[in-house]
Order: C-alpha cells, then structure tokens, then sequence
C-alpha cells in the first residue's frame, strides 16, 4: 500500500511532500501546512475513489456555480480610475490661479525654512516662487513641479547651503 499527497483543490497526487511543495511554489511544507494547502495522504485506493466522487459532486456544482455566476455583476473600476487620475492631473498652471495672493514667509535659518515647506501645500510653493519670479523647469505635474519650485526656492533664500544631515542612530 503506497501512500500518496494529494492537493484536493487541483486533484493531483503526489509521491513525496517535497515535490507537492515544488509544485505550490514552496521550499518545503510540513503537516501542518496540509489543512492550509488543503493535502490530505491518502493511499493510491483511496484516491481513486476520491476522484470518482469528486467528479460526480463537481457535476452537480459545475450547475449551481453558472447559475450564480450570472447574477453576480462586477462594479465599475473605470468610474474610481478616473475620480484619480483628475485628482492627479492638476496642472501648475491651475495652482497658481487657485492659490489666493499668498505672502512672503520669513526663516531664521534652512531647518526653518524647510518646515515652512513642508506645512504648505503644493499650489502655495509654485505660487510662492512665481510671485518671486524664480527661474526653474516647468514640468505637467504638478508634484514635480511642486518639487523643483521648493529647490528654486531654497536656492534663493539659502544660496549654496543645503538641511543638515542628521547623524545615524548606533541603535
């Protein structure tokens, strides 16, 4: 009597646990990864007969499944693809008319300066930096362009210096 593994899902047999983990993908499995995995050992008899009853249940289901299958009907994906992409397709050019007439900040020092960044949004920086009519690389987004604005904008209050680095943790 040769005992066997036997994946009930894919009804495939197995000689060894190894190779039914080389088939899931898997270095090795143990048992008490089969109620997972959804293995069971049996011997070459018993799954025989398995595939027997399992054919007939599966007929009966086969039914059942296309029945349901029918009513179900998927949501449209395209209506959320779309509420992002406009979310994400703000143009610099729009930022800067939606951004009322904004102030000058004043920093201290670049540490200063960079919270002051951070807390504005996107619009304000490329607002900031036309009103101060800083030079850059336009770009079609406007996290780019949010980007190269607060880089122009550090070089003209801050020439030439740059954050501190902080020193790594020994931990």
């Amino acid at each position: 009597m040769k005992t066997v593994f036997v994946l009930k899902d894919e009804k495939l047999k197995f000689p060894s646990m190894l190779q039914v983990a080389k088939h899931l993908g898997k270095s090795r499995i143990y048992r008490k990864d089969f109620e997972r995995f959804n293995i069971e050992e049996m011997t070459e008899e018993e799954f025989e007969t398995f595939l027997a009853t399992e054919d007939k249940d599966e007929l009966s289901e086969t039914v059942e499944v296309e029945e349901v299958a029918e009513e179900i009907v998927e949501p449209s994906v395209t209506e959320s693809i779309e509420e992002v992409e406009s979310k994400n397709d703000e143009t610099p050019e729009n930022a800067s008319e939606d951004v009322e007439d904004i102030e000058i900040p004043s920093f201290n020092d670049i540490v200063e300066f960079s919270e002051v960044m951070k807390s504005l949004g996107g619009k304000k920086i490329v607002a900031l930096a036309k009103k101060l009519d800083l030079e850059w690389t336009e770009h079609e987004k406007l996290s780019v362009q949010t980007m190269r604005a607060s880089i122009a904008l550090r070089k003209h209050f801050f020439p030439g210096q740059r954050r501190p680095k902080r020193k790594k943790s020994p931990w």
